[in-house]
């Protein structure tokens, strides 16, 4: 990401200047070049609370579209304590304590455009998910009446959720009515930072 940065602060300075001097329009250059390094820092910290790491360049796997569009895909988790019914996810438990950034079940979108189609199955109870969402667009579908657990985390984006449940900003949790702390789910730990994620269900 660094070396991205400094490219494009570079190319900024230079296109600032050719504005200045040959168009005649007079900006605040060095004012705006600190715009953006704060800009740069921001996004960093913000990159850094949430454990991600990439390099520059587009990137489109399974699990990640950095600068990139991509359809995911998950694989039914069958390790210890993931067997469903009886050991999976209960409503409430925290997600992101068990999937960490080198987990399969750990889905990142950055600069990108992403979808997450779940509606075609039948083995989501127990499992958990966590999706990151960083200046880019998310999509996950669900069959209607798929028991679902939601915990949201939203910095100056938008989390749409079943039943027209929005988030722009701040923490926000969502469970499908009837569904208690016992019940079993499809978990799901949601983060977007400028961006935008939509949980949608479908027939």
């Amino acid at each position: 990401m660094k070396s991205m940065f400094w490219g494009l602060f570079f190319i900024a300075i230079g296109v600032l200047f050719l504005v200045n001097y040959v168009f005649g329009i007079h900006l605040p250059v060095f004012r705006i070049l600190f715009a953006l390094f704060l800009i740069y820092l921001g996004v960093s910290f913000l990159f850094g609370s949430f454990g991600m790491k990439f390099s520059s360049g587009s990137h489109s796997t399974e699990n990640k579209a950095i600068f990139s569009k991509s359809e995911f895909d998950f694989k039914v988790s069958s390790g210890p304590g993931m067997e469903s019914p009886g050991g999976g996810v209960k409503a409430g438990e925290n997600v992101a304590e068990e999937v960490g950034e080198d987990d399969p079940r750990y889905f990142q979108t950055v600069f990108g455009n992403s979808k997450l189609d779940l509606s075609g199955r039948q083995d989501l109870k127990g499992q958990k998910l966590r999706l990151t969402t960083v200046f880019g667009h998310t999509r996950i579908l669900v069959k209607k009446g798929t028991p679902l657990w939601v915990d949201s985390t939203t910095v100056f984006g938008s989390t749409r959720l079943p039943g027209e449940n929005f988030n722009a900003f701040g923490e926000f949790k969502y469970r499908s009515p009837g569904l208690t702390d016992k019940s079993e789910a499809l978990s799901l730990q949601t983060e977007v930072v400028f961006g935008e994620l939509h949980v949608k269900e479908v027939d």
